[in-house]
């Protein structure tokens, strides 16, 4: 799918392993200029058309979006903009945001990757001896670890040695795809396989060891740290292994064996699955958060792309931030039993400082995900999803439940629940106070002012700024004054920019983001840069904004002659002077109220304030009737 990108492909587990490990400079800091210059030599519609099938549709290429469900194509690409837009999801920009978005890259691992394809050499810095000493050590540890993944591949795939791990494969009801997709291998009975393997491979004694794969020996050597065992690797983003999960296929007491941490595996940052599952995530708009490596696994394999898995440990807030790049909807299923529901609910407040409401999922009759799914199939899991709620939901319902007995019962309730609904702003939250009064029979005031004054002892003091719940994308929500401003700044750029200058509008313009992006684009003009939207976009923080620019850089001009052009700039100077006169106007409206509040102030300066009022709103009436009058 993007075989003409070959810098997203960065691991060559065949290449020679020998040292020292090739470590390029880092990429130096560019202008906007060799930005866009990178930018300008690739075809956006080349690009996306990698990963989307793309049709013409007049000037613009269409196609169904890769971020969300749809059956009628809203997705477009426009080639002389470079610039792509989904009308259906909202999500546009240039060609390094597509490749960020699809991909889960970096802006410099995307630069680099649109850079190589179209020859272009970035300059780069010298990095210091101990930066290159830390790069080489992370090079080699992802050659070790690629080696034993293709090593515990060979040894599964071998008829003697991995039957016994292909039947257990075959008994949790796993297809040969999802074996091969997720790179299940097998790590023979013997204490020295992987060991003779990576010596034969050339690497120094000591990388396996530092890769958590050998353990050293007292007397000297190293053995296997996975023995009979089904091997799961661990992929970082870029699809490269970090590290294996092992489950034991014998009697070891110890059923789950994990890689240590190393300076390419941290398991706060790393969720198994997710290098497999972004796209189905970004297209479902939801992730499915589970336990285990085999909850996951058999999900998958019944249809269910869009899971996750943590790596044996509580989620964090660098998990939380993995998923956002790629939705804002999240759903954890975890086991049914007490402790599932506890690992969910401690998850809770990670998820709220992330921005984030997520919503819980429980498996009928106590059963764990992979159980759920291999004994009722994918259609039952699909009719079982819509029934997930909000997390914050069952952690009130745990809370009441473990107090209950108690003679303070609702008390201790409200003092565990205060940190976490007093994060929320309150129209989140009241739904959450009239429940709690509801099951605790205490009036819903009483409730809220417990609520509000509650600090227990241990736990963390409410927020003085309340969380802001992140929604999905929505389509943007701007002023028809800025919607008109930004037609004719992408559609005419240069007349248009030539009246702000001449009428200074962008000192008029009371929106932020629009001051700012007309400053912008100003400054391109100025600087002799022809129009370009994508850098419009790249400049502009007001995402409301971003998603207009990209909106309207695929629509068509509206404004069918010079004649509509020419009204269009008339009502573009009219609108950003009536909105300033609006605000003089409210200005003057609270002066005037605060004077006739103040007994000091004499009727000479009431009435001048009176005066200012009147002449603004005779200025503003005169100008809605030019806005409202036809064209001549």
């Amino acid at each position: 799918m993007n075989a003409g990108l070959p810098a997203l492909r960065r691991g060559d587990p065949d290449r020679n392993v020998m040292g020292p490990f090739p470590i390029p400079n880092t990429t130096a800091r560019l202008s906007r200029d060799q930005i866009r210059d990178v930018a300008q030599r690739v075809s956006i519609v080349e690009v996306v058309g990698g990963y989307v099938r793309l049709r013409r549709s007049g000037v613009n290429w269409t196609g169904l979006c890769p971020f969300h469900d749809e059956r009628t194509p809203s997705f477009n690409v426009n080639e002389p903009r470079q610039i792509f837009h989904c009308f259906g999801c909202g999500e546009g920009g240039d060609v390094f945001k597509f490749l960020m978005r699809m991909e889960g890259l970096t802006f410099m691992e995307a630069l680099k990757a649109v850079a190589d394809r179209a020859g272009v050499v970035l300059p780069t810095v010298e990095v210091s001896p101990e930066d290159r000493r830390r790069a080489e050590e992370r090079e080699r540890l992802l050659a070790v670890n690629e080696e034993a993944a293709a090593f515990y591949q060979r040894q599964l795939a071998d008829a003697s040695a991995g039957a016994r791990a292909r039947a257990y494969i075959h008994s949790r009801g796993l297809p040969e795809g999802i074996v091969a997709e997720y790179r299940l291998g097998y790590a023979p009975e013997g204490w020295d396989g992987l060991s003779r393997r990576l010596e034969a491979a050339g690497f120094p004694p000591a990388a396996g060891e530092h890769a958590g794969l050998l353990i050293p020996r007292d007397r000297g050597g190293r053995y296997d740290r996975f023995r009979d065992r089904l091997m799961i690797p661990i992929l970082n983003l870029s699809g490269r292994v970090v590290a294996f999960g092992g489950r034991a296929l014998g009697d070891d007491p110890a059923k789950y064996l994990n890689s240590a941490e190393s300076p390419v595996y941290a398991k706060s940052e790393v969720l198994y699955g997710l290098h497999q599952a972004r796209h189905h995530v970004q297209k479902a708009d939801l992730a499915i958060v589970v336990e285990g490596y085999f909850d996951l696994l058999s999900l998958v394999a019944v249809g269910v792309g869009h899971v996750v898995a943590t790596c044996g440990t509580a989620l964090t807030s660098r998990h939380v931030d993995a998923l956002k790049r790629y939705t804002r909807n999240v759903v954890l299923l975890f086991d049914a039993d007490a402790a599932g529901q506890r690992a969910a609910c401690r998850a809770l407040e990670v998820f709220l400082d992330g921005g984030l409401w997520p919503s819980y999922l429980s498996v009928p009759d106590g059963k764990d995900p992979d159980e759920f799914v291999r004994a009722h199939g994918g259609p039952a899991f699909a009719e079982l999803l819509p029934t997930a709620r909000p997390l914050l939901e069952r952690y009130l319902e745990l809370i009441v439940e473990k107090h209950r007995g108690h003679p303070l019962h609702a008390e201790r309730v409200l003092d565990e629940a205060a940190p976490i609904v007093n994060r929320l702003k309150p129209v989140v939250a009241q739904p959450h106070w009239s429940w709690l009064a509801d099951r605790l029979r205490v009036d819903e005031r009483l409730v809220m002012e417990h609520l509000r004054q509650a600090v227990p002892r241990g736990s963390p003091a409410p927020r003085s700024s309340p969380v802001e719940i992140s929604a999905p994308l929505r389509k943007p929500r701007v002023s028809a004054q800025d919607t008109l401003l930004t037609e004719l700044l992408v559609h005419h750029t240069e007349p248009f920019l030539a009246l702000v200058e001449e009428h200074m509008l962008d000192a008029h313009v009371r929106s932020d983001g629009m001051w700012e992006l007309l400053k912008v684009a100003l400054e391109e003009r100025r600087l002799g840069h022809p129009p370009d939207v994508a850098t419009w976009i790249a400049r502009t923080a007001d995402d409301d904004l971003r998603r207009l620019l990209a909106e309207t850089s695929v629509r068509e001009d509206r404004f069918r002659d010079e004649a509509e052009v020419a009204r269009a700039l008339q009502q573009a100077v009219l609108r950003v002077r009536i909105a300033r006169l609006e605000a003089e106007r409210l200005e003057a409206a609270e002066d005037l109220r605060k004077a006739d509040s103040d007994p000091t102030v004499d009727r000479a300066a009431r009435a001048e304030i009176a005066m200012r009022r009147f002449a603004i709103e005779k200025q503003i009436k005169e100008m809605q009737q030019q806005v409202r009058q036809p064209q001549t």
